[in-house]
């Protein structure tokens, strides 16, 4: 009896002991058969041992085990809740900037501190600018870290605000005065406030308290740093920033004559930058004092004559002196610096509404303009008062 071929032999639901006898009578047959018949035998037997699942030749590779996901590492202290201000204070760069940032932190949370407000140490490695400060406090939701270096018996601070400038410059007053030249203000915070540790402490204290809108202690604290005999190391240890801050906190409070005291005795010391000039212009202004206020301002438009904000408090002085075409002129160039800038568009359309000096058409387009603004996040700072005149004049020039 002749025997079956070898694919009727093979069982797919058998196991693998009948596939290996299969294969052995097949190799036992095939001697003197023909090299290419041979082959293709032996290729219905792998074939066959593939769809028996014996040799899975094209099952697919199982998947690796998931790791297990790392265990977060907890954070040294609570990040801040909604509404608290948390300010860190973190390691200095330098052999000893640990110890000195302990000092800072213990002289800092032993005085008394707005409601809200949270001071945390936060040790390690110590960020060298302000992006790396900004990276430290994010998980913290911190909103001012405090960093810098020792040397010696030298010292070096730096502020950084991590979110939230626009409010905080809303609540001191500054309106757009400093806003546009961020870098700039983080170095007003703390340059050079540091060969004086009570110096450095007050002055930090009052700059936490006036972020947290506590400006009552705020100007206590910049007293405080005041009151230190520094002599004629005085401009060194950063007293003409205290005086700059105390300055810009008194003026918010209606408090000019104090405010103009604050701000001659920062330049006597040696500020030479924009915003003080700027500033001591605006309360002369206020005190009706136009030509000294004029030469104040000339001068931080030749300090820095990109300077929109200087550009807006000439063309106020110049309106209230009844010189319009300058007045116009000043306004145009802060918008030229600042198309954003909502205040240079309303103080246009006065000029071009209340004083006659424009059409209807130029003061609606500019009463629109700073509408639109005011209304984002460009507009911190305006007054109720502002946006309810700018609504009624371009309605009534309109025909509303």
């Amino acid at each position: 009896m002749s025997e079956k071929p070898p694919s009727q032999d093979i069982d797919v639901e058998g196991d693998a002991r009948d596939v290996v006898v299969v294969g052995r009578d097949l190799i036992t047959k095939i001697q003197g058969v023909p090299i290419p018949l041979a082959i293709a035998a032996l290729l219905i037997v792998v074939v066959a041992l593939a769809f028996s699942n014996v040799i899975p030749l094209f099952a697919p590779t199982p998947p690796a085990p998931t790791p297990p996901a790392p265990t977060p590492t907890p954070l040294p202290f609570e990040p801040a809740a909604p509404g608290e201000f948390l300010v860190i204070v973190c390691d200095f760069d330098g052999d000893d900037g640990g110890t000195f940032s302990n000092s800072l932190y213990r002289r800092l949370v032993e005085e008394k501190l707005p409601n809200g407000v949270r001071i945390e140490r936060l040790k390690g490695e110590p960020p060298l600018d302000d992006d790396q400060a900004v990276e430290i406090a994010q998980p913290f939701n911190a909103t001012l870290v405090f960093y810098g270096m020792v040397a010696e018996w030298e010292y070096e601070p730096h502020y950084v605000i991590t979110h939230d400038l626009a409010g905080i410059l809303s609540r001191l007053g500054l309106d757009e005065k400093i806003k546009e030249d961020v870098a700039e203000y983080n170095r007003f915070l703390a340059e050079e406030a540091g060969d004086q540790f009570d110096v450095l402490v007050w002055f930090t204290l009052g700059q936490i308290a006036a972020f947290s809108n506590d400006r009552d202690l705020a100007i206590k604290y910049f007293d405080r740093a005041l009151d230190n005999d520094l002599g004629e190391q005085g401009e060194f240890a950063g007293i003409s920033n205290v005086h700059f801050h105390r300055g810009m906190l008194r003026r918010i409070k209606d408090d000019n004559e104090g405010a103009l005291a604050d701000y001659t005795a920062a330049i006597e010391l040696g500020m030479s930058i924009p915003a003080v000039f700027n500033n001591r212009a605006n309360v002369l202004y206020d005190l009706r004092e136009f030509d000294a206020a004029l030469e104040d301002v000339n001068v931080a438009i030749g300090l820095e004559k990109n300077y929109p904000f200087a550009y807006l408090t000439r063309g106020n002085i110049y309106r209230e002196l009844g010189e319009f075409d300058e007045a116009l002129a000043d306004y145009t160039t802060a918008i030229e610096l600042n198309p954003d800038y909502p205040n240079a568009y309303y103080n246009r359309a006065l000029v071009y509404d209340e004083d006659g000096q424009g059409t209807p058409d130029q003061a609606i387009a500019d009463y629109k303009r700073f509408l639109e603004l005011a209304s984002g996040e460009e507009g911190f700072g305006v007054s109720e008062e502002v946006l309810e005149n700018a609504n009624e004049r371009k309605d009534a020039l309109s025909g509303g």
